[in-house]
């Protein structure tokens, strides 16, 4: 397991962390953060706003749904399950090297821990400290950290390698956060980015045939509720995503997959090996 003392900070002052007892502490605020359930909690209070659409009751029953759906999509017949398991090793050739320590965004229950791992070297970031426990349990060996990205205790310019597997299509405050990533990655680190193509034929077709009812069923709701949860959940669409990419990371690699070629209609996700951007390089992306 990875000594996190000097990959974090205090996410409110930003000062940096002694060992403090079974924790850390801030060494300018001596505010305590402590393990538990084998996950470093560094939530802050007052929790960040939600946006306004994350209120819709709809949307909200599928949350109270999570770890159910997750049980139905990583279980061991599962067909969404075993697909994703094949994305993430097509995904994990684009990893070139092998870095010390791997910072995997919006890491859930660990699903990519055994692929880009080993899961010792794994640092699993997320939001929701009930996916993080079961990843706990499934790799104690990971450093699984729960917070709020924008608000996060990652250092500036510490990490060598990131990935964000199918995450950031849920991500509302999308730029904000591949801003936060950016500043994260050491001098020459990269960041691994697969995304589904969400909006193109293939992806909506294989949702339809595959995980729409059988989600809007664990959910309570129609197949047509379901959809418009979707809407909510997956709130940035394939070219958002890679529109918003290219402002802050030059792409060095580019796949999709499976067919390689036809564009997003035709393929189920797009692979990104990204390196940062300089300030001025973004600024003239920003523009163009």
């Amino acid at each position: 397991m990875i000594d996190i003392g000097h990959l974090f900070v205090c996410p409110l002052c930003r000062e940096g962390l002694t060992s403090s007892g079974d924790g850390y502490a801030c060494t300018s605020c001596h505010r305590h953060f402590g393990k538990a359930n084998g996950v470093w909690d560094f939530r802050v209070e007052p929790a960040a706003a939600e946006p306004p659409l994350y209120s819709d009751p709809f949307f909200r029953r599928h949350r109270e749904c999570l770890a159910q759906l997750h049980a139905q999509h990583y279980g061991e017949n599962s067909m969404s399950g075993q697909l994703e398991d094949r994305f993430k090793q097509v995904a994990r050739k684009l990893m070139e090297t092998e870095p010390d320590f791997v910072g995997d965004i919006g890491c859930g229950t660990g699903g990519a821990f055994s692929t880009f791992g080993p899961p010792s070297r794994m640092i699993g970031v997320d939001q929701d400290i009930k996916l993080l426990e079961v990843a706990a349990r499934r790799y104690p060996e990971a450093t699984l950290v729960c917070c709020d990205l924008l608000r996060s205790p990652l250092r500036q310019g510490a990490f060598p390698a990131l990935i964000c597997l199918c995450c950031l299509e849920h991500v509302y405050w999308l730029e904000d956060s591949l801003a936060v990533m950016h500043d994260l990655l050491a001098p020459g680190g990269r960041l691994y980015v697969m995304i589904p193509t969400e909006g193109g034929l293939a992806w909506s077709t294989a949702r339809n045939l595959f995980t729409l009812s059988v989600n809007a069923k664990i959910s309570g709701m129609t197949n047509d509720q379901y959809r418009h949860v979707m809407r909510i959940e997956h709130c940035n669409n394939f070219e958002a995503v890679n529109s918003a990419l290219f402002k802050f990371f030059e792409i060095e690699r580019f796949n999709f997959w499976p067919m390689g070629i036809g564009g997003h209609h035709l393929n189920l996700i797009g692979l990104y090996s990204l390196k940062r951007r300089t300030s001025q390089m973004m600024a003239l992306a920003s523009k163009s």
